[in-house]
């Protein structure tokens, strides 16, 4: 829970800077899950951000699941929560989530900042109307599009049949933990097999055949495009066969590439611009290329399009 100056005041704003630097791509590694960053254990700014990058980088998301510091709302939802602690996890009432609230959301025993289930504790009665069922349902599936793993238990179920549910209820934790250890194993110098004396002289000395291989030259898609159109007028059906006949000839390429070559002839026009006026304001510089593009006014939509070409 150390993280250097992201721990003092203002970490936070050192972080800012570290994640908007990067021009095309941000590229993160690191020795740990963001799971293993308890917010419960400082009271910084800085540490709060990082972990959210860190989930976001992993799970490509932003929603923040946390404990709204609400009560339960029952004395049967406190019960299930008195067991799921004895039984060495963690569970947080009322725990929030992209607007919803989750009766019980359980966090990773080794790894408190990660939660690997929610446990619902359903009452007859408010589930017993239609809409409530078909609510909690919808519910239910944008939070499990969200990587949210549900297991729900009855009242009655609780109160009448308590040892079956209990041990399913022990059973459901076991399982979400396990899945939640389940990580990409990588093979590396660092975890290199002890070999015996005897082994190595018996292994015999394998010399690889040399194959000198060469690439052939990277050719960039390059063919004219007959159509009135400004760029921004063009329809999404052009576009798009103008893109496939790029990955045609240049595949495979990444996507980001695709929509960077959309600027191409912007950037172009800016260099015309800057050697007609390199001193030129950003705001002068955006007119001329208005103007080389072939437009006459420079509306808040242009301004802002045409500004993406000068970084």
């Amino acid at each position: 829970m150390s993280f250097g100056p992201v721990n003092g005041e203002g970490g936070e704003r050192r972080l800012n800077v570290l994640f908007t630097r990067a021009r095309i791509r941000c590229e993160v590694f690191a020795s740990f899950d963001p799971g293993d960053i308890d917010l419960n254990r400082t009271s910084r700014e800085g540490p709060r951000i990082l972990k959210r990058f860190l989930d976001f980088a992993k799970n490509g998301r932003l929603e923040v699941d946390s404990p709204t510091g609400l009560d339960a709302d029952s004395p049967f939802e406190e019960d299930v929560a008195d067991v799921i602690r004895g039984d060495g996890f963690l569970a947080d009432a009322q725990v929030g989530s992209v607007g919803f609230r989750i009766d019980l959301g359980i966090r990773h025993p080794d790894r408190p900042g990660s939660y690997i289930l929610a446990v619902e504790c359903d009452g007859a009665t408010y589930h017993s109307a239609l809409w409530a069922r078909e609510r909690d349902r919808l519910r239910q599936d944008v939070l499990e599009h969200l990587g949210w793993r549900f297991h729900r238990i009855w009242i009655t179920d609780w109160f009448y049949n308590r040892h079956f549910e209990i041990e399913r209820l022990r059973t459901a934790l076991s399982e979400a933990r396990d899945r939640s250890d389940q990580r990409p194993r990588v093979e590396g110098a660092n975890q290199a097999r002890l070999i015996g004396p005897a082994e190595v002289e018996a292994a015999p000395i394998l010399v690889p055949e040399v194959v000198v291989r060469q690439m052939p030259p990277y050719q960039r898609a390059a063919f004219r495009v007959s159509t009135s159109n400004e760029p921004h007028e063009a329809p999404v059906s052009m576009l798009a066969n103008l893109a496939r006949r790029i990955v045609d000839a240049e595949g495979p390429i990444h996507v980001e590439e695709i929509a960077q070559r959309s600027i191409l002839e912007i950037q172009a026009a800016f260099r015309i611009a800057r050697e007609d006026n390199a001193r030129g304001e950003d705001e002068e510089l955006v007119r001329t290329v208005a103007r080389l593009l072939g437009f006459k006014r420079v509306g808040a939509d242009m301004q802002a399009r045409l500004a993406e070409g000068l970084t």
